[in-house]
């Protein structure tokens, strides 16, 4: 069952988000964050191809002015 507004604003005021963001990204930057093993589909239920870092044109880090 739904939290009504007046419950969701009574659970909001006990909050400290900024305590909840630091622990996430802390998660994160510890590997917590991963989900291994899932992989796109497609509607069709085809795998998708994933390109890499060096097929993106703005990623890339095999351009002239690095080398």
């Amino acid at each position: 069952m739904p939290m009504t507004e007046k419950q969701l604003q009574a659970r909001d005021a006990k909050r400290d988000i900024g305590v909840e963001l630091l622990a996430s990204v802390r998660q994160m930057k510890a590997g917590a964050g991963k989900v291994p093993g899932v992989k796109p589909k497609a509607a069709s239920g085809t795998p998708v191809a994933l390109r890499t870092d060096s097929a993106h044109p703005k990623r890339s880090t095999n351009t002239a002015a690095s080398q």
